[in-house]
């Protein structure tokens, strides 16, 4: 603790006098002999230069070591410097706060009051707790000028009497507060006559001279009012161990009393000055384990790796840590047996070995049980059935009891008063507050322990909930727990089938995943599979755990995405999927529900679970060497352990001040390395939840880090260019390893540790020896085989290898003499690259959001897995080789299959240039496929009727004639391709006027003319007869983006990125009006009327145009984002824009108001559909929403395979729909009535 603030006064009012006549060397030696410094700090002061430094340097260290320092120095002054000395007296007084420490001598003349007064001698083992102790004195100080009550209360085993005697243990609390001395009465659980006697002791204590004794307890309170009142007016009378307010009351005799009692209600029977202390918190992780230290005389650093399980099933406890360090210091070498009697909740058998001075656990805690009534004792001892550290609410109590929730809360504010239970802040559910309670670790234990069958209990709380929703589950109340842990009580009352039933149940999933988070639904699938013996049920649960593991990270979004529509793409011939259209035709009336008609009757996505850990890009990820567990890190810079099968958190990790750039998984003892661009790299202890080490040693980012195989080691690279081995547990520096020219990426130790490989920008692969004592000597080998900056490397095939990415390409490299083994060429930048353990396969992240999985021997690419929305920053392949995991910047982290025979399966992929016709409910689907074919689908099937198969180039675009006759297609090498639609085998004509390739099309109404733009920046009209060129438009000066013709078929409206939007006359080919926006544009709408036009820019406004003048009518002014889309309502009285952040804005086309704004996507909106009657809307971007625009409600999401789609098509009356995504999957949706 810093020096008092009298004392840096008197520090910094002689600073330049101590500095000027002061010799450092001299003090030093005294301040060391005397503990005062340590050898590190003297080192510090030493390495200062001038003796005036060190003098000023030992100053400030004097005044940040406290009161004591300060006084060891003035005395230390005093030999030498006495007139320094005397500069600093005037602060002989210690500071006014009682968790200072006394000097020694000062103890010694306190202590025969101690003994005189009964004050217990502290344990064998002792470990002061600061706060605790700090906060206890306090309230004793309280009492100094008056008689009162300090009530210090707290569970069984909380420590609360040698906390108690350490508080009197301080001879300035002593001599200022209670010079009359101590009087130290161990209470207990007593009878009157018991009661009366230790009052008839202490009458004679402080009375020897007075002949006869009470007899009764009034008259004994009156004697002992008169004899402290008359001889020891400020005494400190400790009451230990109380359990009933009768022995406050008979001890009420106005003098200055502490209390320790488990039940702190024993305060409210008692008048006068009152401070009630709680006792909550027991003993530090840290503390605990000097505990155990001191039990079995042992450094706190030879504890064996037992030692931190042992403390943690402990849960804090003092009287437990302290009773397991009793056992161990008679048999040291029962680390093991006595960790697995814990974990099992045997305490019973621990008891049996145990001779220790303090009540045994158990006898502890019962005690305070069996002192209850009996309704509440049933009631406490039927808390069993819960788990340990869950937060009971009181409604799930008032069910479990069959009582109203007043009467709980009554039963529970006496069980937390009398430390059996505590209390949390309220929960606030369905708008109401709620209170929550819940028991210690160790009185759950005990209680279960105590519990001959606990399957009962469980049944018991079943059947209450059953009765309660009257066998809806789906219908229960959301009261913070059942929802969370029915599951769980229906597997331990041996309810298998019923618990099977509900996690196949939609219905109940849907009022699930309403209320919990999907990891939690996850874990339950896990515990019901642990059970089931029968292959087929456990296939069933298989595909509804599927559901929610792909989607899992949609439903930590609010809103939540609607399950039961989730549900209806699954393929057709599983129960979910029935159980689906089930519920969605029954709710057809209230909710807008769309089946798939033409969906694969295979699994399209290889995802195995796809989670949102953190709330930014998920910067990397990695398996822990058991594959159970996953280390991730965002670019929030926040660190996360979770588990692999459900996503459930295990542990947070925050204090990296910038991007966590790469993660090394755990090491053996449990640690995990986090490299950052704040300059550092830190070492995580998981299972302390703590900060272990953080090394300094890099000069700029750091971008990789990676623990040694036998985890002694770290090896750690980024911008300044070197790669640095240094000790794993104390940040050590070994070797610095130079070579590199430019920044390096990354780096890896070989399977043996002797060697590591690391790659640069500078194109270079070096490996290096590890052991090497020359660091001239330490650069083995370099490889030069790539021509990029190198962005990963790593040893496989038992060291012989090295696989290396760089651009678009993975090489792999012999570690021998470098020479190059093969090359694979990647579909996108490769960002990160992992390979298998059995080194047959590598995964490569590519900046085209794809993961490429390709056969290392064969030299073939196997599978290709998209399902990211943003760049693949990290893969990492699990130990087993069984799965791969994958973070991108779209903030996910995905599981993947990494069974390359699964993706076997081929179909056909349409681009998304298509164009679609309804005849009906029957939609025609125009499309083109990545072959540079021309396809016809027909119906809600999708059923192939015929094909164009030109192969000359990529088409582009695609558009049908008004009245469905014509077809035409533009390609990306200029040509332009005429068709009957009814017959796309045979073009009636193509031509090519330019090079450039063609991006859109448009008929005039009549059908004779099409008009055609692109990269050129051309507009071309042709005859629809034969194809001749009838007049080309020149004026823009960059792509034109869209054309359509206006009124009669001689004028067209053109948008293009030079910012401006044109009127033509097709005949003449004279702009007639041109309209100006300050950015590019990037859609454009006309009114039904032909009378006015919207366009909408990256200038972030929409304008609103009258075709007839040219004129401004309205700008739409956002400010806010880029509006990529935008369309005019059918009545012509509003306008929808799509922005790039995924909302979408309204407006009043006549009062130019905003009417609201919808928020759903999470990139640009491409499309924007009003319904016919205008009442819906239906926009497109990584998903396809519906919306009811009278209400401002999102009727229905439909999430797609690929990365988002372009355009939607659908009927007059709104109810089938047609859309191709990224992927060339087709969506052909029918609203479920």
């Amino acid at each position: 603790m810093a020096a008092t603030e009298s004392q840096r006064h008197l520090l910094i009012q002689n600073r330049v006098a101590i500095v000027q006549d002061m010799r450092v060397r001299r003090i030093l030696d005294i301040l060391y002999s005397q503990g005062i410094l340590t050898y590190d700090d003297c080192e510090r002061i030493e390495s200062r230069p001038t003796n005036a430094d060190r003098a000023r340097a030992l100053l400030d260290m004097i005044a940040e070591k406290g009161y004591r320092a300060f006084r060891r120095f003035r005395l230390a002054l005093q030999e030498s410097y006495p007139h320094l000395a005397q500069l600093l007296k005037g602060d002989d007084q210690s500071p006014n706060t009682p968790e200072q420490p006394q000097a020694e001598d000062d103890l010694e003349s306190i202590l025969p009051m101690l003994v005189e007064g009964g004050v217990p001698q502290r344990p064998s083992v002792y470990i002061k707790r600061e706060e605790a102790l700090a906060i206890l004195r306090q309230g004793l100080e309280l009492l100094r000028d008056h008689d009162g009550w300090v009530i210090l209360h707290g569970m069984a085993g909380s420590g609360k009497t040698v906390l108690a005697a350490e508080a009197l243990r301080s001879a300035k609390l002593i001599q200022t507060c209670f010079p009359g001395g101590i009087s130290w009465l161990t209470i207990g659980q007593i009878t009157s006559d018991q009661l009366l006697t230790k009052m008839q002791n202490l009458c004679s204590r402080l009375d020897q001279e007075y002949q006869y004794l009470p007899t009764n307890i009034e008259a004994a309170r009156d004697r002992l009012r008169m004899s402290i009142a008359r001889r020891y007016p400020k005494m400190l009378l400790v009451l230990d161990d109380v359990w009933s307010w009768r022995v406050l009351s008979a001890f009420s005799v106005r003098c200055r009393t502490l209390v320790t009692t488990r039940d702190s209600t024993i305060a409210d029977r008692v008048s006068g000055h009152k401070i009630i202390i709680p006792l909550q918190d027991g003993f530090t992780t840290d503390q605990s384990k000097v505990v155990l230290a001191s039990w079995i005389k042992r450094p706190v650093e030879s504890l064996p790796a037992e030692a931190d399980a042992i403390i943690d099933q402990c849960k804090s406890s003092p009287l437990a840590i302290s009773m397991i360090g009793a056992l161990l210091q008679r048999r040291p070498d029962r680390w093991n047996y006595y960790l697995e009697l814990l974990k099992n909740r045997q305490l019973s058998k621990l008891e049996k070995s145990l001779s220790y001075q303090f009540d045994t656990l158990t006898e502890a805690i019962a005690l305070s049980v069996d002192s209850l009534d009996d309704e509440l004792r049933r009631q406490y001892e039927e808390m069993a059935v819960f788990e340990s550290n869950i937060k009971i609410p009181a409604s799930v109590l008032a069910v479990f009891w069959d009582k109203d929730e007043i009467p709980v809360e009554d039963d529970m504010d006496e069980l937390v008063s009398k430390s059996l239970a505590k209390i949390y802040p309220r929960q606030c559910r369905d708008g109401r507050r709620m209170m929550v309670y819940g028991l210690h670790d160790l009185q759950m234990d005990f209680l279960k322990e105590r519990h001959p069958d606990l399957t009962i209990l469980h049944q018991k709380l079943v059947e209450r909930y059953d009765a309660s929703s009257q066998g809806n589950y789906h219908l229960l109340k959301d009261d913070g727990y059942i929802h969370d842990h029915l599951i769980t009580h229906l597997i331990h009352s041996n309810n298998i089938e019923k618990a099977k039933a509900l996690l196949t149940d939609l219905l109940w999933l849907e009022s699930r995943l309403a209320t919990t988070l999907p990891s939690s639904l996850l874990g339950d699938y896990i515990k019901i599979k642990q059970v089931l013996n029968n292959k087929e049920q456990e296939q069933l649960l298989e595909k509804y755990s599927e559901l929610i593991s792909v989607h899992s990270h949609l439903f930590t979004e609010n809103p939540r995405p609607d399950i039961i529509q989730l549900a209806l793409s699954q393929t057709s011939s599983v129960k979910i999927y029935h159980q689906a259209l089930k519920i969605a035709r029954q709710r057809y009336q209230e909710k807008f529900y769309l089946d798939w008609c033409n969906k694969p009757s295979e699994k399209l996505d290889k995802c195995l679970m796809s989670l949102r850990i953190h709330k930014s890009s998920a910067a990397c990820c990695c398996f822990s060497p058991d594959g159970s567990q996953v280390v991730s890190g965002s670019w929030e810079g926040d660190v996360q352990v979770w588990d692999t099968f459900s996503g459930a958190t295990i542990a947070k990790f925050v204090g990296h001040e910038d991007e966590v750039v790469t993660c090394c998984c755990y090491s053996a003892d449990g640690r995990i390395a986090t490299a950052s661009l704040d300059e550092t790299v830190k070492i995580w202890d998981i299972s302390r939840g703590s900060l272990e080490l953080t090394y300094e040693g890099h000069d700029a980012d750091v971008l990789w880090c990676q623990f040694s195989p036998d985890q002694t080691k770290m090896i750690s690279c980024g911008v300044d260019r070197v790669v640095k081995m240094w000790n794993s547990k104390t940040g050590e520096d070994y070797v610095t390893f130079l070579g590199h020219l430019d920044i390096v990426r990354q780096c890896a130790f070989s399977s043996d540790g002797q060697k590591i490989v690391s790659c640069s920008n500078d194109t270079k692969i070096n490996i290096w020896d590890a052991h090497a004592s020359d660091t001239r000597k330490d650069l083995l080998l370099t490889i030069t085989h790539h021509e990029e900056a190198v962005n990963s490397c790593a040893f496989f095939n038992e060291d012989t290898m090295i696989i290396s990415s760089s651009g678009k390409r993975v090489t792999t490299s012999s570690a021998i003499d470098g020479s190059l083994l093969a090359r694979f060429d990647c579909f996108g930048n490769v960002l990160c690259c992992d390979v298998s353990s059995n080194g047959l396969n590598f995964a490569a992240g590519l900046t085209s959001s794809a993961l490429q999985i390709c056969d290392i021997k064969n030299r073939q690419t196997i599978a290709v897995y998209k399902g990211h929305y943003g760049y693949i920053q990290s893969v990492s392949f699990a130990p087993d080789n069984s799965r791969l995991l994958s973070s991108a910047s779209d903030e996910t982290i995905k599981f993947w299959s990494s069974n390359p025979t699964e993706d076997k399966v081929r179909r056909i992929k349409l681009r998304i240039f298509f164009t679609c016709t309804f005849q009906g409910d029957e939609p025609t689907i125009f499309a083109p496929d990545f072959h540079d074919n021309l396809l016809v689908y027909q119906g809600t099937n999708a059923k192939f009727i015929e094909e164009y198969s030109g192969k000359q180039s990529k088409i582009r675009c695609t558009c049908l004639s008004n009245d469905e006759t014509l077809l035409a297609a533009g390609q990306e090498n200029g040509a332009i391709i005429m068709f009957n639609a009814d017959n796309i085998q045979n073009p009636t004509w193509t031509i090519r006027p330019g090079k450039a390739d063609v991006r859109c099309l448009s008929f005039s109404p009549n059908q004779t003319k099409l008009a055609a733009g692109g990269s050129g920046k051309i507009i071309w009209i042709f005859s629809c007869v034969d194809g001749r060129i009838l007049q080309n438009l020149k004026g823009h000066e960059n792509v034109i983006i869209h054309i359509n013709f206006i009124g009669n078929q001689e004028q067209i409206i053109s948008a293009s990125r030079d910012n401006t939007a044109k009127i033509w006359d097709s005949t003449t080919g004279v702009v007639l009006y041109t309209f100006k926006h300050s950015g590019s544009l990037t859609d454009c709408d006309i009114m039904q009327d032909q009378s006015k036009v919207l366009t909408v820019s990256a200038d972030k406004t929409a304008k609103l145009w009258n075709c007839l003048d040219g004129q401004l009518i309205k700008s739409f002014d956002d400010h806010e984002e880029c509006i990529r889309s935008c369309r005019i309502s059918n009545n012509g009285k509003m306008l929808a824009a799509g922005r790039d952040d995924g909302s979408i804005k309204i407006w009043d086309i006549q009062s130019g108001k905003e009417l609201m704004t919808l928020l759903g996507h999470n990139v640009w909106v491409n499309c924007c559909k009003f319904s016919k009657d205008d009442n819906y809307l239906v926009t497109v971007s990584d998903t396809i929403i519906w919306w009811d625009l009278r209400n401002e409600q999102k009727l229905q999401e439909i999430h797609l395979f690929g990365r988002y789609a372009d355009d939607i098509f659908f009927n007059d009356n709104f109810s089938h729909f047609v859309t191709i995504d990224s992927e060339g999957i087709v969506y052909i949706l029918k609203r479920i009535i």
